[in-house]
């Protein structure tokens, strides 16, 4: 009895190769507006984040208190102009593995569910730029504007759980940031896996305590071939 049923992929940095584009862009937004932040420090304290809530927590820790809501407006506003013009011309695809991976689990009768922190317009931009189907590769997206509460929250994991009729139990959450594996942790998922293919490496997500950490998605068989049987 296979007792995986569904597997929730973040996308960028997991199943979608930008080159940490979303992170580049925040780090030139925060610089232009004289913000004193590395791209390494971006990376460490936004991957995963809704965006509107990166902005919020990289300008509080540089100025110590809670940044007005206009201003975080503003720069989030600019930015999410900003990365739109940036992927109509970067070139942005799937990581090698992610047909193969997607293919194993439409084998094994797994639902196959892509969730991120972006909004759905561009989340749904760039699975038209990368060739994915909803319903077709995949069974289901879920974006951060269709919760109350982004990660670390389990809001867009209990969505998919509800609308795909499954058990949190029976999932696996994989995702390439400490609040990806937070988010499978918090939704009680089987399996909450780290992937070091985008934002941060195994060092960094080992600090989610996730229960694996994989360098290429198709590690993911030799982790759900031993509960198929």
């Amino acid at each position: 009895m296979n007792l995986i049923k569904m597997v929730i992929f973040n996308m960028a940095g997991t199943t979608i190769n930008e080159d940490n584009l979303v992170y580049k862009t925040i780090h030139q937004t925060l610089m232009d507006h004289e913000y004193d932040i590395s791209l390494a420090e971006i990376l460490l304290e936004a991957a995963g984040k809704e965006e509107w809530q990166a902005f919020f927590d990289l300008i509080k820790s540089t100025t110590i208190t809670d940044p007005p809501k206009a201003i975080v407006d503003r720069l989030h506003k600019e930015f999410r102009q900003r990365l739109e013009k940036s992927y109509y011309t970067s070139g942005i695809t799937l990581f090698e593995s992610v047909p193969d991976i997607i293919s194993f689990l439409r084998s094994q009768s797994i639902k196959v569910v892509f969730n991120t922190g972006y909004n759905r317009m561009i989340a749904e931009y760039l699975l038209k730029k990368v060739g994915i189907i909803i319903g077709d590769q995949i069974d289901l997206l879920v974006t951060a504007n269709d919760v109350d509460f982004s990660r670390p929250y389990p809001d867009m994991i209990d969505i998919a759980c509800l609308k795909l009729a499954i058990l949190p139990q029976h999932c696996i959450k994989v995702g390439d940031s400490v609040t990806d594996i937070l988010e499978g942790h918090n939704a009680h998922v089987k399996y909450s896996i780290g992937i070091t293919t985008g934002a941060q490496n195994a060092d960094q997500l080992a600090k989610g305590h996730p229960h694996y950490i994989i360098n290429n998605l198709i590690e993911l068989k030799s982790i759900i071939n031993p509960l198929t049987n």
